[in-house]
Parts: C-alpha cells; structure tokens; sequence
C-alpha cells in the first residue's frame, strides 16, 4: 500500500518494537505514523500508531483511552497498547482519501453505503460525549472486505471542550466551531455531511 501523505513532513526511519515486525509506513500526520506489522505471537497484520518526535504524548493516551471505551465495530479497534504505541486493527482496504485519489466521485449509493457505518461510529461517540473533531476521508479507513470504519481519534475531546487553536482539517471543520463555537455532536454531523458532498463532487 503506498503511504499516504496526510501532511508534509519528515518521515521517520524504520524502527522496531519487541514482538513485532516492522515493515513499511501506511501513513503519517502532523503529530503520529502508522506503521504496518506482523504480531509475532500470532502472525496477523497489524497497524502500529506512534507519536511523531516532540509531539504531545497526552493525544495518544487520550486517544487510546477513547478506543477501549468505544463499542462499536466502525471504529478502527485498538488490540493493546506497548508502551507509547498503539496496536490497531491493520485496515487492509486502505482510505477513502485514497479511494477518491483512484476514482474521483463515487455514485450515490456507494456514498450511503459508507456515510452510514461512519454516522454509527460517530453516534456511539456522541453517547459517551466524545467528539472525534477531524473526520476526513484520510482518517476513514477499509476493512479487507469494503466495511468503512472510523479513525484517528486523536483530537477526540469531550462535548464542549474548548481549546486554544482551532484543530481539525479546515474544508471538514464546522464554521461555527472554527467561528469560535465549541466543538459539540453537530459539529461532527457537518463534517461527515462535508465528507459526503466531497464524495458527491
């Protein structure tokens, strides 16, 4: 699978971690890189999530934290966590962003199709009072066999949790949160409607 750009920066070079096998960046952020491996004990691809240097060790806590709490199969499932990295379910079906990059806009039943697993996974958040505040195409993923699921949590905050800069990608952000506002369930239900039309486009 080619590595997806999600921003421009420098990538890491291969590294390692006790009981796996490292094998080639998936993709990388402004703040994490996820890293495909192989589980030694078990021989299964997994996806491996580490902090990219200097970056807010609390934003991976946090974000595995929300991963075990959520129960729903949209969301990219969290297998454990070795020290400062995250091991997750290898999404083998790669990006939507990805998807898109290959063939432009999608027919309107194939937009439904996925837009209804990922409003799932997000009104699961919604009822722990979390908002995921980046849902973009790169952060939907692809099982094996086409099933959407939501990822990067990484900027996952409570309802109302202000913060001191605007996160999230722009196109996809609220205008009222980005106006200011305070990040809440709808502001989630505007990206995923972003989402769509750019889908639609």
């Amino acid at each position: 699978m080619p590595v997806e750009r999600w921003e421009a920066a420098a990538v890491s070079e291969v590294w390692s971690l006790p009981g796996f096998d490292v094998q080639c960046l998936l993709g990388f952020g402004a703040t994490g890189e996820v890293w495909r491996a192989v589980e030694l004990a078990t021989g299964e691809t997994v996806a491996l999530k580490r902090l990219r240097e200097g970056a807010d060790a609390d934003a991976l806590r946090r974000e595995a934290a929300l991963l075990a709490g959520l129960d729903t199969p949209y969301v990219v499932r969290l297998r454990a966590v070795v020290g400062s990295v995250l091991v997750l379910d290898h999404a083998a079906g790669g990006s939507l962003a990805a998807l898109l990059a290959r063939r432009g806009a999608l027919d309107p039943g194939e937009v439904v199709t996925i837009a209804a697993p990922l409003a799932q996974a997000l009104a699961a958040a919604h009822a722990r009072g979390l908002v995921h505040g980046d849902l973009t195409p790169a952060n939907v993923l692809f099982t094996a066999d086409g099933m959407p699921l939501l990822s990067d949590l990484g900027l996952a905050r409570l309802a109302g949790q202000r913060l001191a800069t605007v996160d999230g990608t722009a196109e996809y952000v609220d205008p009222a949160v980005a106006a200011g506002g305070e990040p809440d369930a709808a502001a989630d239900v505007w990206a995923l409607a972003a989402v769509c039309h750019h889908l639609l486009a």
